[in-house]
């Protein structure tokens, strides 16, 4: 492949309602995108939006990385095994150190790209047999009638999963609120729990303990020392989900603690396709399940995770990409949507060639 063009873009799409994550509200998620083009005029776009408090990088530092490496990118060479996602990425990037979300971008490109070249989705270009269906968990957060309304009505339409923001508000209204959304969503409904890291081991094993008989799939990240996740999991019997400590976990030197059921992969936030991957292989290899999020991100984004869902995780797992309610507009034309708590992959293929300019500024 060789590269002729690398155009960049920024988009700002506004969000149904104030979005909350720790000390941070949006009422708008920017980014950019970069859209590369071969010396046979086919194009691959990719996404890169930093989101604020979860990467060090912010769009602006986006920015200037890629407008001092656009050439260094242009002059790399990316071979057909780029596909294989064994390390090719990696070895042709760590060279220019892109910040996470940009190695993200550029691979995304790149394998769009690929893609186009070879007029076929990103989930057949990486697997001869992905699956045709991806389910995603239903995300509730907001005030308690907002969360037991969402509860409600996402089981009439058909998820199979659901996932409840915890460790914001009093332990014991929490408590209350996980057993209404138990009692709403019913026993055949799998039900998530995600902490963000909010307690010590005592104030985890106190909220714990008081859920036992909810039929908890696994809570993410309760502590605030992961340290304490074996204690946490003798003391309730509840599994646990890594997520933010996939940045910092020494995979080499330590095991996975006993207690840990899940590694929530977000390829945005984690530094790319390839690292992605290669940590949901980890968790296979482990039997652990993997589980791919967004991080916010735009149609485009959560397409590719859509992809790469079908190609590299079997069965009925599922993902973390619920978060598409929250964009009141899309960068692809037919925005991105889920139906009855899954997606057709082959759909979102096809919407995912077709972006909505409009939307984007070109820089």
């Amino acid at each position: 492949m060789k590269l002729t063009d690398l155009k960049i873009y920024k988009f700002e799409l506004p969000l149904t309602r104030l979005l909350q994550l720790k000390n941070i509200t949006l009422t708008k998620r920017s980014g950019l995108m970069i859209r590369l083009t071969d010396d046979e005029g086919n194009s691959g776009y990719g996404e890169i939006s930093p989101f604020p408090g979860l990467h060090k990088e912010n769009v602006h530092d986006a920015l200037l990385w890629l407008q001092k490496n656009r050439q260094h990118i242009l002059q790399i060479q990316f071979p057909r095994e780029c596909r294989k996602l064994s390390g090719v990425f990696e070895e042709l990037l760590a060279p220019l150190s892109p910040p996470p979300s940009v190695c993200f971008g550029t691979e995304m490109a790149v394998l769009n790209l690929f893609s186009a070249e070879e007029n076929t989705s990103l989930s057949r270009l990486l697997s001869h047999s992905p699956q045709e269906t991806v389910y995603i968990n239903g995300l509730l957060a907001g005030t308690e009638k907002e969360i037991l309304t969402a509860a409600k009505t996402l089981v009439d339409e058909g998820y199979q999963t659901v996932k409840l923001k915890v460790g914001a508000k009093d332990m014991g209204r929490e408590i209350q609120i996980v057993k209404k959304v138990r009692d709403i969503i019913g026993d055949k409904t799998a039900l998530r729990l995600d902490a963000n890291r909010a307690w010590t081991c005592a104030e985890a094993v106190q909220f714990g303990k008081s859920i036992t008989d909810q039929k908890i799939e696994y809570i993410e990240e309760p502590l605030k020392d992961f340290g304490k996740v074996r204690e946490f999991f003798r003391e309730t019997k509840i599994p646990v989900a890594m997520d933010e400590t996939l940045l910092q976990f020494d995979f080499e030197n330590k095991k996975i603690p006993t207690g840990v059921k899940s590694f929530i992969i977000k390829p945005g936030v984690l530094g790319g396709i390839e690292k992605s991957v290669r940590l949901v292989e980890r968790a296979k290899n482990l039997g652990l399940m993997p589980v791919l999020s967004s991080a916010f991100c735009s149609g485009a984004g959560l397409a590719v995770l859509v992809q790469l869902a079908a190609a590299f995780i079997p069965g009925k797992i599922a993902m973390g990409l619920d978060t598409w309610k929250w964009l009141k507009n899309d960068v692809l034309i037919k925005p991105f949507a889920a139906s009855h708590g899954k997606i057709k992959v082959e759909d979102i293929s096809r919407q995912s060639f077709r972006i909505n300019r409009n939307v984007l500024q070109t820089l």
